[in-house]
């Protein structure tokens, strides 16, 4: 977080919720999605159930209405993991944030 100037320049850095993401190459790259992606959700359902669901499948069309309406906006900003083999995305994984 020093290095990024998100703390200050002497005296405690201070990590809020104990985690901190960084990216450090902002190249950004577009990939062909397969028509077999696996997509699987921690927390797709937690607003509704209160309940995280661990490793939860979903379709590549729930995934896209994550991004095309408003009914889940949380997911929009947690990170995934994206898995890439032949130049295809292949598995798409949310990454649990507590």
């Amino acid at each position: 977080m020093r290095e990024d100037g998100q703390c200050p320049k002497t005296g405690e850095c201070i990590v809020y919720d104990d985690y901190y993401i960084r990216n450090q190459n902002p190249l950004v790259r577009t990939f062909e999605i397969s028509p077999d992606v696996k997509i699987v959700m921690q927390t797709y359902d937690a607003e509704q159930t209160g309940v995280v669901m661990n490793n939860q499948e979903i379709s590549l069309d729930q995934f896209k209405d994550i991004y095309s309406s408003n009914s889940r906006l949380g997911l929009r900003d947690v990170p995934y993991i994206v898995e890439i083999s032949n130049q295809q995305i292949v598995k798409i994984t949310e990454q649990y944030i507590p």
